[in-house]
């Protein structure tokens, strides 16, 4: 062929193609051979891939599974050995309830174990003693159980019900003849002899007063006989000799300071009274019928 003609005749190269003058066609033919070859064994490939990762985590959980069992098993020998079985149970804290009756509100004796005792539930067992405040419990391996409480005190009685009362309200399943604590008037309880939920900020402040009263008393001889409380207007204490304090309701220090002050003072100039007001500006005293500023 000659210059002319070659001009004339057009070949198809491929792009990128090391050779240059390779023809598509070819090319093109060559390619998709290889794609299918190569499809089929890539597939088997990445299929047998999987089932290997696959059996590998299968033999992995079954030997994790393996272990779990057989710590499991090593375990509940171990927690039922008899070295852990109870062998001596301590109560301390507790003054008006009875050890036999502890033991018995938490369900526990001597044949049970420290690993298979619930602490919690057996807490709020013995919590439902409506003396016990509060419950602290504690393993000491191997065979100990220790229990300690802390009771409600009691510090009132109800003067309309004549029930014995702790700082929170709760009524206490004793004889109030048997505690010298004052009465308290102006209260309202619930069924079950408590009192109400509303009052107990009246309550709060009633216990504090008393408190107050027998830290700053200093040379007063004389006991908190009862406490009417006026809503949130005042508090009246009666004390042992029937002498009336009157109180205002947001009382300060300075109320039983100016207190103990005006007492002594009137003990001392032997002037009979029946009453100190503390709600006003100045201490009015009242003496038989009559009422004199300070």
């Amino acid at each position: 062929m000659n210059d002319k003609k070659r001009k004339h005749i057009f070949f198809p190269f491929v792009r990128g193609s090391s050779c240059g003058r390779k023809p598509y066609k070819k090319t093109f033919q060559a390619r998709m051979s290889r794609r299918k070859t190569s499809g089929s064994t890539g597939f088997f490939k990445r299929f047998f891939k999987v089932v290997i990762s696959s059996l590998k985590i299968l033999g992995f959980c079954a030997v994790l599974l393996g272990a779990f069992i057989f710590a499991e098993d090593i375990y509940k020998n171990f927690i039922n050995m008899e070295d852990f079985l109870i062998k001596d149970i301590s109560i301390k804290g507790n003054y008006f309830v009875k050890e036999e009756d502890i033991l018995k509100k938490a369900h526990i004796s001597f044949h049970d174990n420290l690993f298979q005792i619930d602490m919690n539930e057996m807490a709020d067992r013995i919590r439902k003693i409506p003396v016990i405040k509060t419950v602290v419990l504690k393993k000491s391996f191997p065979g100990t159980l220790m229990i300690t409480v802390s009771e409600r005190d009691p510090v009132f009685i109800s003067g309309e019900r004549k029930y014995l009362l702790d700082e929170e309200g709760i009524r206490l399943p004793f004889e109030s003849e048997n505690f010298n604590v004052p009465e308290i008037y102006g209260f309202s309880y619930n069924t079950m002899g408590h009192i109400r939920e509303e009052h107990r900020e009246m309550l709060r402040k009633t216990v504090e007063a008393v408190r107050r009263f027998y830290e700053t008393r200093g040379e007063i001889p004389l006991g908190v006989q009862s406490v009417h409380v006026k809503e949130d207007r005042y508090l009246l204490l009666t004390l042992s000799d029937e002498t009336r304090i009157k109180l205002p309701f947001s009382f300060e220090d300075k109320h039983f300071e100016r207190l103990v002050l005006v007492y002594n003072d009137l003990s001392q100039k032997e002037v009979p009274f029946e009453s100190i007001d503390l709600t006003f500006k100045h201490v009015v005293v009242k003496k038989k019928k009559e009422s004199q500023k300070m």
